[in-house]
């Protein structure tokens, strides 16, 4: 049901009354006294009125056991189906008291309705019990159903009168409904702009450090060139010396001295078929064995080997200069745009939040003016409504 649906109809308060959000709070909390006190009453009156009946019940359920149903002379199978009804209606009786008694229910509103359904239910079930049994004792029954019928007219009574309690009681606690919606955005919406200025502070502090490593990368840049380059070149006069190195090696000889050995002649093959690779394995010690064992080696190769490591050991790994400013750099923008994509959901929660805070205050300034409750706007975001 809509608001303008549910408040239809309802007689409007004398004077118009003005509030602020601010106020909304102690009015309704005011409000909800002024019915509670009344519910009170009204539920005092109940209490009384169920007592009454439980009272009348008791008497009549007491009228219904004695009575001595032989004396009727119905006899036989009369006798017997009035007796069974009887004790069944008297049951059914029972169960209307307790839960007449029993109930728990706070408001008057839900508490009436549970009253009644609580007696039509009682109706439906006793009926039979009821029909049969007043064959015989139908007086007696006649009088418990006018206790329960003399309760059921008070209780309607009762709810004519406080039909205005009734009514204000759905309306106060509709509006704290709502107003209990607001409060949880408005809640919402004060976390989210906290974390929405965290992650601002976290953007701007991510950006200002990609800027200077950028910067950093771009001043490096020129030496870092300068040094690859230096690099290249010595990589060119290390395979220039390891080539000549190669050309003073006679292959064909040392494979003839060590083709009875299979073990040295994998070696020579080795270096035959790769020899950079295999010279850089062992910085040379295998070649130089294999030439010392066949008496070939020279103190020109020693040398040259010599020179080769030396040459290979200073020369650091390609490309490396300026890889860890760019490893970093492009962890920070990765953590940067993860920073940005959360800023931008969180921006679209709010919105959707300020959305629904719209259309909340503008249900409740609805609910206000059927009852004659004028709801100002807040003038400053600072407000909490």
């Amino acid at each position: 049901m809509g608001v303008a649906d549910f408040l239809k109809g309802l007689v409007k308060s004398a004077e118009e009354t003005t509030l602020n959000f601010d106020e909304l709070d102690p009015w309704i909390e005011k409000r909800e006294t002024e019915i509670g006190d009344e519910e009170r009453e009204t539920f005092l009156l109940m209490q009384k009125r169920v007592e009454e009946l439980n009272k009348g019940l008791e008497e009549g359920v007491s009228v219904l056991k004695e009575v001595d149903l032989e004396a009727r002379k119905a006899g036989g199978r009369a006798e017997s189906i009035v007796k069974s009804n009887r004790n069944n209606y008297i049951t059914h009786v029972n169960n209307l008291k307790e839960s007449l008694y029993d109930s728990e229910e706070e408001n008057l509103g839900p508490y009436l309705v549970l009253m009644r359904n609580t007696l039509a239910e009682f109706y439906r079930k006793s009926h039979v019990s009821y029909e049969k049994a007043s064959l015989l004792i139908g007086k007696e029954l006649a009088e418990v159903k006018r206790i329960v019928t003399s309760f059921s007219r008070d209780l309607e009574k009762l709810a004519e009168k406080k039909k205005g309690v009734i009514t204000s009681s759905e309306r106060t606690s509709f509006l704290r409904q709502k107003v209990s919606q607001l409060d949880e955005i408005e809640e919402s919406i004060h976390e989210i702009e906290k974390n929405i200025g965290s992650l601002n502070e976290k953007v701007k502090k991510s950006q200002r450090e990609e800027r200077r490593i950028a910067a950093e990368n771009s001043k490096s840049s020129a030496a870092a060139q300068q040094k690859e380059a230096e690099r290249e070149s010595s990589v060119r006069a290390l395979e220039l010396d390891i080539h000549q190195l190669r050309s003073m090696i006679n292959f064909k000889a040392l494979a003839n001295i060590f083709h009875v050995s299979q073990k040295q002649m994998s070696k020579v093959r080795a270096h035959k078929e790769g020899f950079a690779i295999a010279l850089e394995k062992d910085n040379g010690t295998t070649l130089l064995a294999l030439l010392d064992e066949a008496n070939m080696n020279s103190e020109a190769i020693i040398t040259k080997v010599k020179l080769i490591n030396e040459k290979r050991a200073g020369i650091r790994p390609g490309k490396e200069y300026g890889i860890e400013s760019s490893v970093a750099l492009k962890t920070l923008r990765s953590e940067l745009k993860e920073l940005q994509k959360e800023q931008s959901h969180e921006l679209k929660r709010i919105e959707k939040l300020k959305e629904s805070r719209k259309e909340l205050r503008a249900s409740l300034r609805e609910e206000l003016t059927a009852m004659n409750v004028v709801l100002k706007r807040p003038q400053a975001r600072a407000q909490s409504r």
